[in-house]
């Protein structure tokens, strides 16, 4: 449990591409099936409709958040500093730069400033 919430919450520390790339699916995976969810909820009465909504939304926006400590860690892991996540939020050119530096250029061998080499 502790290394779950060191991997989804803490900034600190190195990840490899594998960890990053997990957790990306599993965002989209989730994306896809909450969005399932919400087209069911349609037909729902309003007063169940809301809440469901809502906590769905809820659910999202904390898969959302843990992908910035996995982005950073991904970026300390090429030696790089976690603010060149700023970066990333340009629309359209900033994806395509994550998933090409995150998501397929190798880390830093050994250790660096921000730690020992990922397993």
């Amino acid at each position: 449990m502790k290394r779950l919430s060191w991997l989804l919450f803490s900034y600190k520390g190195r990840i490899n591409r594998k960890v990053f790339w997990l957790h990306l699916l599993t965002l989209l995976f989730s994306t896809i099936i909450f969005g399932g969810i919400g087209i069911i909820v349609e037909y729902l009465p309003i007063l169940l409709e809301v809440p469901i909504k809502l906590s769905i939304g809820a659910a999202f926006l904390v898969l959302v958040y843990t992908q910035l400590p996995i982005t950073v860690k991904r970026l300390h892991d090429m030696d790089h500093s976690g603010g060149w996540i700023i970066f990333f939020m340009i629309p359209f050119i900033g994806f395509v730069a994550l998933l090409m530096s995150c998501g397929i250029m190798v880390g830093t061998q050994g250790t660096n400033k921000y730690g020992e080499a990922p397993i």
